[in-house]
């Protein structure tokens, strides 16, 4: 179990480290076309960290406290977001708030840092 767990982790601290690179080289870059190098790696980041919540989900049971208490309070953000992105897409598209449009593209963000921060708390 601790060697799929090491695994697990070193495969996502390859992706974040990936994905963060990617975008603060398109953020403080001269061209912001290399948006899509973060996009790109975004993808098989999010199935992978999706993946490790699902087996993070089964094997529950087994989790510390705390990491337990870090996993509910990141299935209560991941829920929100799903309802909220619903909302936004489906009710509120028509009302061109791009401060709504940047929360929408940087909560994915921060539940993926948040995500890494929990993997890396369960090796603990």
């Amino acid at each position: 179990m601790k060697k799929k767990l090491s695994i697990t982790l070193w495969i996502n601290r390859l992706l974040i480290t990936l994905f963060v690179g990617a975008l603060l080289f398109a953020f403080f870059g001269s061209d912001s076309d290399y948006m899509v190098y973060s996009y790109i790696i975004a993808f098989p980041l999010g199935i992978f960290q999706l993946f490790s919540f699902l087996f993070s989900v089964i094997r529950y049971k087994k989790l510390g406290s705390e990491v337990k208490k870090y996993v509910k309070i990141y299935s209560i953000i991941f829920a929100s977001y799903l309802v909220f992105g619903f909302v936004y897409l489906v009710y509120l598209n028509a009302i061109e708030s791009m401060i709504l449009a940047y929360c929408i593209d940087l909560i994915p963000i921060l539940l993926s840092l948040f995500w890494t921060y929990i993997l890396e708390i369960s090796k603990r």
